[in-house]
């Protein structure tokens, strides 16, 4: 593949989310992300909308499955990493059998087999651990978590794809280095390099003879806007993302993928973004900022679709919190109906023409809503 096309902004920007994401191209899953998000998203090849939140706020997670049925584990909570696994059923979060060790910035194997099954391997601490996760509905206990092979090479913040029987995990910091290692269910065997070492975090896509890896610490590039491909046997740069970003998702394959999120530093103060840029197999693209509105930094909400979108709230310093809309024909921005209530970080949800925005942050959390016709 050689190319990106724009696709839908997330309603919340954010890095760290879950693993790769959750799903396909055109039916996947976004959940939690720094900082300690509760937030879920599902994507339907085009637009965003919130899903129910998480029932513990965290970064840096390890997930598999897909938009039905879905696995997180592991990851950051305030003040201390976690081993708490949450299990979704297309509806709602429960808690699951806790991850063996307490970590994050940790790998996994997105697996096919929705929340039935899921790999989670280094991690915080440059641990070289691998789990395995297996769920019966023939036994007692609903799920259980065993020690799979260690990695060859200890690290977090890796990138990691594939299934339980063939994974990849790539990349990865402290420091940031290029090893690419592949798993066969039961031991880890090296192999390519990797072009551009880095922490990939959320970067790495599809199954394991045919991975992607778009993004990167340091955001700077050629990390941030990077891109490559995986044949099963080495890794070949791809053309580099639109805008440079650390902690960005991405979920897909080599000719269809997404990459979403993510931020553009400097680390202080950390530049949260919500663009997504679509992959086709060729070449991409992002869509513009509001032209309305391009000193601000963003942190609004967005509903639509790419040739017709809506994007309302956002945050021109405190406590400048906007009640500003703007809308998008495919090629340029006008302005649109005001909000009732100016705020920011509000979810987004529905089309240009019959869109509602709700909660959010102005002087105080607001669980207000609102509808735009």
């Amino acid at each position: 593949g050689t190319n990106w096309t724009a696709g839908g902004a997330l309603n919340t920007g954010r890095p760290k989310a879950a693993g790769s994401g959750i799903g396909l191209q055109t039916a996947a899953l976004l959940a939690g992300g720094a900082p300690y998000q509760l937030n879920v998203e599902a994507y339907n090849g085009s637009t965003w909308s919130e899903g129910p939140n998480l029932n513990t706020g965290r970064e840096g997670i390890g997930s598999s499955g897909n938009q039905t049925s879905a696995l997180i584990f592991a990851g950051y909570v305030p003040g201390s990493a976690s081993n708490k696994t949450e299990v979704y059923d297309g509806t709602s979060w429960t808690n699951g059998v806790n991850y063996p060790t307490s970590t994050y910035e940790l790998g996994s194997g997105n697996g096919t087999s929705g929340s039935s099954s899921a790999l989670g391997f280094g991690g915080n601490g440059n641990t070289s651990a691998t789990n395995e996760y297996n769920f019966s509905s023939t036994v007692i206990t609903p799920g259980a978590w065993a020690s799979g092979g260690a990695l060859n090479t200890g690290r977090t913040a890796l990138g990691g794809t594939g299934i339980t029987s063939a994974a990849i995990a790539m990349g990865g910091g402290a420091p940031f280095n290029v090893q690419t290692e592949e798993y066969n269910g039961a031991s880890w065997t090296s192999t390519g390099n990797i072009n551009v070492g880095r922490a990939i975090y959320g970067g790495a896509f599809g199954p394991q003879g045919a991975a992607g890896a778009a993004s990167g610490e340091p955001t700077s590039t050629p990390a941030g806007s990077s891109y490559e491909e995986y044949d099963g046997s080495s890794w070949t740069v791809g053309p580099s993302l639109n805008i440079a970003r650390n902690g960005g998702l991405s979920i897909g394959t080599q000719t269809a993928a997404i990459c979403a999120a993510g931020f553009t530093g400097p680390a202080s103060p950390n530049l949260y973004i919500k663009t997504t840029e679509s992959f086709d197999g060729s070449s991409w693209a992002n869509l513009p900022s509001p032209g309305s509105d391009t000193a601000t930094e963003g942190q609004g909400s967005t509903a639509g679709t790419q040739t017709a979108g809506l994007v309302f709230g956002r945050y021109d310093g405190a406590p400048n919190y906007t009640n500003k809309t703007d809308e998008w024909d495919g090629s340029s921005w006008t302005a649109g109906g005001v909000m009732i209530t100016a705020r920011y970080n509000l979810a987004g949800s529905g089309s240009q023409t019959s869109a509602m925005g709700s909660n959010g942050y102005s002087t105080s959390t607001s669980n207000n809503a609102e509808g735009y016709d």
